[in-house]
């Protein structure tokens, strides 16, 4: 999660993609979409405090945006 690279758990989406395939994935949602095909999928959502950290570039820029960090 420090480099930025979110996992989310969405049952049947090796099945739902093949090579190539584009998905639209809402990490706020956890909803996976086949942008080829509309097929959307359910997983978990992320908690906010993760996004959080995806949404400032990792944990170290976080920390510095906040101020703990110099």
């Amino acid at each position: 999660m420090n480099f930025g690279l979110p996992a989310l758990a969405v049952p049947g989406v090796a099945a739902a993609f093949e090579e190539g395939d584009l998905a639209e994935i809402d990490l706020a949602t956890g909803r996976v979409c086949n942008a080829r095909t509309g097929q959307a999928l359910q997983g978990s959502p992320l908690p906010p405090a993760l996004r959080e950290i995806i949404g400032a570039g990792g944990l170290v820029p976080l920390l510095r945006e906040r101020g703990y960090l110099d």
